[in-house]
């Protein structure tokens, strides 16, 4: 079975030492799939502690900070990440452009990052995402294959700009029946159907990656404050009875916060989550750049 650990929003804003604390313990068990806007708009922390305090915004306010932060400018945050990379410690994968969507012609996301996400979209991303990713190769020396939305959330629109980038994607798995259409142009129909099939007939996630026009598709499962550390740890034993691909998808941000479950804090959770995979044999740890590049 393969492990995979993904932690989306690294950006400008990161220092090394935050992210170096954060990691210790964690890099020399796994691999992280390191997500990154390459050019992160606005004060990206301050507008984390507003959303997730629940405390109104001034949407002008937001419009005003957009200003955009090339990853490239934090020499100490790039050189410890070159680190890590060197060390077979992470990868990179594309998290969005700039971890924003400005379309005040899209509704907003209710439970969202402050408005909505930027790959659900009425554009076409597609240079601008070919220009980030061709940023973060050039900066890493690295050849990019993956792709994890920003808020896990894409349509169409967004789907075609990863695909005309040739980049893979992990993200959730749309599971609606009452969307058809929209299911079978991610996944095509015998993805679709297998999607379903595993949702309703057998209650889980389909646990293999999924092959369709040209890119391949997995989905993940989430450790953030309101997950379940048992909920975690069944989807993870099913996966590894089925041989799977598992994604574990954080935010090293909030190491610090606690679950509320009372599992004790993400970092915390993560770590005993960690320590029953080391458990298990025949478990090959890798990243979401490892499985999708050929």
């Amino acid at each position: 079975m393969k492990f995979i650990l993904r932690d989306d929003d690294i950006n400008y804003h990161y220092s090394a030492e935050q992210l170096a604390k954060w990691y210790d313990g964690i890099t020399d068990i796994c691999p992280v799939s390191i997500c990154i806007p390459a050019f992160i708009k606005g004060d990206f922390f301050k507008w984390v502690e507003i959303f997730e305090s629940h405390t109104p915004y001034d949407e002008n306010e937001w419009l005003k900070t957009g200003v955009p932060y090339k990853l490239g400018d934090n020499k100490e945050l790039v050189k410890y990440i070159k680190g890590l990379i060197e060390n077979g410690k992470a990868t990179i994968s594309m998290h969005g452009i700039h971890h924003r969507n400005e379309e005040m012609d899209m509704p907003p996301v209710a439970n969202n990052f402050i408005r909505g996400a930027e790959f659900y979209t009425n554009n076409d991303y597609t240079s601008k995402l070919k220009e980030a990713k061709e940023y973060l190769e050039n900066l890493f020396k690295v050849k990019i294959c993956s792709f994890s939305p920003p808020q896990n959330m894409i349509n169409l629109n967004g789907l075609r700009a990863i695909r005309n980038n040739h980049l893979s994607l992990c993200a959730d798995l749309i599971r609606s029946p009452r969307m058809p259409k929209t299911m079978v142009e991610f996944y095509g129909l015998a993805g679709t159907i297998k999607i379903l099939y595993y949702r309703f007939a057998l209650g889980h996630q389909y646990p293999y990656i999924i092959h369709h026009k040209g890119i391949d598709l997995i989905g993940h499962c989430r450790l953030q404050p309101g997950n379940n550390y048992d909920e975690i740890i069944n989807s993870f034993n099913y996966c590894y009875k089925k041989n799977g691909v598992f994604v574990l998808s954080t935010h090293s941000y909030g190491f610090d916060t606690q679950m509320a479950d009372g599992s004790g804090t993400m970092k915390e959770t993560l770590m005993r989550v960690l320590n029953v995979v080391k458990q298990y044999p025949n478990i090959e740890y890798t990243t979401l750049n490892d499985i999708f590049c050929k």
